[in-house]
């Protein structure tokens, strides 16, 4: 690109939407970390309101058909939008923008609300505060002007303070990447905790962790109604800095009346009144308006009444993630990847980036089976569009991912030759350990006995060949073959064969005929 072949001129009205497009991408990249909740929500709701878009004039950047910087102002000289794609950042096109609306202006000030951390540049550059330091909905301004006596020669400061501002925003950022969850403009570390292991700690110890976890930088929390009282360790430990975090929960509830049941248990639990993203649990179907369940339409009613901020899905089925990928209607789509999925789960990542969804990585470590945290997140980092949720019950675990905020996982050549080893080792299927198929009628313990044979190979082996696993083994002598663990399978394995697959390897081990 060469700065003389940039085109500037004002934007019709029908090309509004593009540059809104644009203002939001250029945002969430670079605003948004920086914002609370609260104030992302704002800026979003500004853009959504067409009455005030329609009052503005835009003037727009083109590299050929391609729009690639917008400002946008009031029909007084009011600075309202300035923003420029990052590959065209430092190249100009601010300036020729800021010109443009210049040569078409009449006012004697030019007036801006800058952001507190352009305060001091703003100054250096020749602008005078108007007032102090304003809040407003979430969103922190600071009223500036530029007087007519020098805003000709100001015209460059104004470019380079603005794209001061996205450069400092991008020499700063923090070491480890941010991900941006598609249409929800939800910027956070790529390194979010997932909720459903704390149901097995006592509160005491649940609460040290997701506090721990939220100090050291962690923004996003998964939980569901399901996870027991998850959600009340999630209300009880972090219900003091809620508007400085995300929380997405879920709905297994297959009625409206169980849906709205479960909604109004999971904000009293989690002591609040909204929930960032409300999910489908394990959806059977892809929800839509008019198929007779009346569910989807639940959301869009919570998402009116100011319960619901965006509305996601969560499925163990392909087909059923990529209906909802496709569909228009999912803001987020949770599903289960790591470096053991294959090209159709790829594949899905790309469709929801093409379709702007969301897309929440579940059983990054497949379920307890991968046992290299570094490699599963230097896989994960590859895909700046996926939020990889880890479960964590134990401080050591946390600490291990907390360690990444600073110096995150690269993708080296020994981290290449673990995941093909483990790709290699753990082909075929194979039980992820998610629980769901429990209880079993015959007091099996499914998610440790179908992937013994794994999980003594995996792990330190000494607990898995204890007298108490043992027993646990033995029981699947007792197997009904009755067949209910297969329909609650997400991943429609063959569970009771599974079962005696692994029951047979382990007697092996036992009488010493295996060497693990």
């Amino acid at each position: 690109m060469e700065n003389n072949k940039i085109l500037i001129r004002m934007l019709e009205k029908e090309e509004k939407p593009e540059a809104l497009k644009l203002i939001w991408e250029v945002f969430s990249r670079f605003e948004a970390p920086d914002y609370s909740p609260e104030g992302i929500s704002s800026f979003r709701e500004i853009l959504d309101d067409s009455e005030y878009i329609n009052e503005r004039d835009f003037y727009g950047a083109f590299d050929g058909e391609k729009m690639v910087g917008v400002l946008g102002r009031g029909k007084t000289a009011h600075i309202n939008f300035f923003f420029v794609k990052k590959e065209y950042h430092r190249k100009g096109i601010g300036r020729k923008l800021f010109e443009a609306m210049l040569n078409d202006c009449d006012e004697k000030r030019i007036t801006v609300n800058a952001s507190p951390y352009a305060v001091n540049i703003y100054k250096h550059f020749g602008f005078v505060p108007t007032d102090s330091e304003k809040e407003t909905k979430g969103i922190n301004i600071h009223p500036w002007r530029l007087t007519d006596e020098i805003i000709f020669s100001c015209t460059c400061a104004f470019f380079v303070i603005r794209y001061f501002t996205y450069q400092k925003e991008t020499e700063k950022s923090d070491i480890m990447a941010k991900v941006t969850l598609g249409s929800t403009g939800i910027t956070v570390e790529q390194n979010a905790f997932g909720a459903l292991p704390v149901q097995r700690d006592n509160m005491e110890t649940a609460v040290k962790i997701l506090r721990k976890a939220y100090d050291g930088g962690m923004r996003f929390f998964d939980t569901a109604r399901a996870y027991t009282d998850s959600e009340e360790k999630i209300g009880e430990a972090l219900s003091d800095v809620r508007g400085k975090i995300y929380i997405a929960s879920k709905t297994h509830a297959k009625t409206p009346k169980e849906f709205w049941a479960d909604l109004e248990t999971t904000l009293h639990n989690l002591r609040t009144d909204y929930l960032d993203i409300y999910q489908f649990h394990m959806a059977p179907q892809c929800f839509a308006p008019g198929d007779g369940t009346g569910m989807y339409e639940c959301m869009l009613e919570a998402k009116k009444r100011g319960m619901v901020r965006h509305i996601g899905i969560t499925a163990h089925k392909i087909g059923v993630a990529l209906e909802a990928a496709k569909s228009g209607l999912y803001e987020t789509l949770q599903f289960p990847f790591s470096y053991l999925s294959g090209e159709r789960e790829i594949e899905l990542v790309k469709i929801c980036r093409e379709n702007n969804v969301g897309f929440i990585a579940m059983k990054a470590l497949a379920g307890g089976l991968i046992n290299n945290s570094a490699a599963a997140y230097a896989y994960i980092a590859q895909f700046d569009n996926v939020l990889p949720i880890w479960g964590i019950q134990r401080m050591s675990e946390l600490d291990e991912f907390l360690s990444y905020m600073e110096n995150p996982p690269e993708m080296t050549e020994e981290i290449s030759r673990i995941i093909e080893d483990d790709k290699a080792a753990l082909a075929g299927d194979f039980c992820r350990g998610c629980g769901y198929c429990m209880p079993c009628p015959a007091g099996i313990s499914i998610p440790d006995c179908a992937r013994m044979s794994l999980m003594v190979r995996r792990a330190p082996s000494a607990g898995w060949l204890g007298e108490k696993m043992q027993e646990e083994m033995k029981k699947t002598e007792n197997c009904l073959h009755c067949g209910a663990c297969m329909k609650k399978c997400p991943y429609s394995l063959n569970i009771p064969e599974l079962l005696i697959k692994n029951y047979e390897d382990y007697k092996k081990i036992l009488a010493g005929e295996i060497t693990v």
